[in-house]
């Protein structure tokens, strides 16, 4: 077994890689280790398979709220948001969308939804994050050097729409990956929970599988919904699925399996002849 299949034999306990002077690293089964390896670990791994179970809940629940935003989402405002030398530019405005019923023109600049003073698309991204079809919404906007103030409600966007979308397809492909990385994620952390380097493994897993490039819409109003402790506890997965690149190159950094041997290598990275 090699590769990528090496990997997942070793994170899954199906095999294991050993050291050896003469012939450098090798595999053999866990069947093959001499008795009382682990001694030391018997009587903990009850323990951390207890940690697991509830981390693995927190990362269930965080990613059942993504699915959550991305089923009950709102409907598109009305309008493209324009990104231009710090300000945000009203582009696209839809005849008789929300936004034109709350009074916006196509040219008006955006400058505070909420008292969120907007200038970047980030600014924008953490606004969209609060929308909450329930409450209006307070826009300033200038227009020609006049700074005016209008109200609207983000409409809650129906099942059936969303059902229509174009990106529907992609979506559901990708939360689908998601659940099954988080599967793995957890089934490596359980078969394999006396090691570290298979603990980390199911950890850069998990973040993997709560991973997403920009923050659904109305996120943070389900988010703060949640009971007190449990939204606490949802900034791990947060935090760690942000953090995937370094744990990644850590996992990279520590796992004990030599991929290429030192002749192989050799010969792809020196010219030929010498």
């Amino acid at each position: 077994m090699t590769g990528s299949g090496a990997c997942l034999g070793t994170l899954l306990g199906t095999e294991q890689p050993v050291h050896t002077r003469s012939a450098g690293w090798r595999v053999v089964t866990a069947d093959s280790l001499p008795s009382g390896t682990e001694p030391d670990t018997a009587g903990s791994r009850p323990l951390v398979r207890t940690g697991i179970a509830l981390a693995g809940a927190v990362y269930i629940v965080y990613l059942g709220l993504l699915i959550t935003c991305d089923v009950l989402r709102v409907a598109p405002l009305g309008f493209v948001p324009r990104f231009e030398r710090g300000r945000v530019i009203v582009w696209n405005l839809a005849p008789g969308s929300t936004a034109a019923q709350a009074g916006l023109l196509e040219g008006d600049r955006i400058v505070t939804v909420d008292g969120q003073v907007l200038e970047t698309q980030a600014d924008w991204q953490r606004v969209g994050v609060h929308f909450d079809p329930s409450r209006r919404m307070v826009v300033e906007f200038d227009r020609v050097g006049v700074r005016r103030r209008a109200e609207l409600t983000v409409p809650a966007a129906a099942l059936e729409e969303w059902l229509r979308a174009g990106q529907r397809r992609g979506v559901l492909a990708f939360r689908l990956a998601q659940v099954t990385t988080l599967g793995l994620a957890l089934l490596v952390g359980f078969r394999r929970a006396f090691q570290p380097s298979a603990l980390l493994g199911s950890l850069l897993l998990a973040s993997l599988a709560t991973l997403s490039l920009a923050m659904p819409w109305r996120m943070a109003v389900f988010w703060n919904a949640l009971p007190s402790p449990l939204a606490a506890l949802l900034w791990v997965p947060f935090t760690t699925s942000a953090a995937a690149g370094p744990l990644l190159f850590a996992f990279a950094a520590i796992f004990p399996r030599r991929v290429l041997s030192a002749r192989v290598s050799r010969s792809a990275l020196l010219p030929e002849g010498s």
